[in-house]
């Protein structure tokens, strides 16, 4: 039985001015799927998260969240329709504790007319312990990894029906990138969010990722299923 869609993107196009960044994009991520995104430096991947989100505004094309045409809303109602974003550089508060980084997310819920799931900030505790230690600390002073748990768990307790990750293993130890691996995989199984992640190590989206996509240039080159096509199939168009 094929899963709903919780997002599609149909023929999208996005350009910088008269520089086209992205050339008719057509993918899909169902509920509870994990979908990896690759591709070299400056293929694109980085603004097809943000036109999702809508910080971009394509020049043709539609953005479709649960069924929904959401091209022309902009960010702040998409996230309000349940689409979760952690950006590369994490986006945290660094000024303010974990607590209080979390809080705001709290905060956004209520803000949308809803009252926050009060087990959502235990699933987050429990998904990541070391920001449970962490609480009293401020965000500025956790390190790459543990800002990077932060910002995926306040990400988590918005309630997203979809989460985009933009290299989420970046600039990370590769004890906490196994980590948050598991972490991943935990949320896409207990939650059903759909999980769309940009990613440059293959080793690392092979062990997490349902399907993924191969952006070069801004097209789409390739796609296909983790389960039956192998890293090195697609390596060469990665390489530089």
């Amino acid at each position: 039985m094929t899963k709903r869609a919780a997002l599609e993107l149909e023929t999208l196009t996005v350009a910088y001015g008269s520089a086209c960044v992205l050339s008719d994009v057509s993918l899909r991520v169902a509920e509870g799927e994990l979908v990896a995104l690759l591709g070299r430096n400056g293929a694109g991947k980085t603004t097809l998260l943000r036109t999702v989100m809508g910080l971009h505004k394509p020049v043709a094309g539609r953005v479709l969240l649960g069924g929904e045409d959401v091209t022309s809303l902009p960010a702040s109602s998409r996230a309000s329709l349940g689409i979760g974003y952690v950006p590369q550089g994490r986006g945290i508060f660094p000024h303010l504790t974990v607590w209080e980084n979390l809080t705001i997310a709290y905060a956004a819920v209520r803000g949308r007319g809803r009252n926050p799931d009060p087990r959502m900030i235990q699933f987050v505790f429990e998904l990541f312990p070391a920001i449970y230690q962490l609480r009293h600390r401020k965000g500025g002073f956790l390190s790459g990894g543990e800002q990077q748990q932060l910002a995926i768990a306040r990400a988590l307790l918005t309630e997203p029906k979809l989460l985009l990750l933009d290299e989420p293993t970046e600039g990370i130890q590769p004890s906490v990138v196994q980590d948050i691996a598991q972490a991943l995989c935990h949320i896409g199984r207990t939650l059903n969010i759909a999980i769309m992640l940009v990613e440059q190590f293959l080793d690392f989206a092979w062990s997490i990722a349902d399907r993924f996509y191969v952006l070069q240039r801004g097209r789409l080159v390739a796609e296909g299923e983790t389960e039956k096509d192998a890293p090195q199939s697609v390596a060469h168009l990665l390489s530089v």
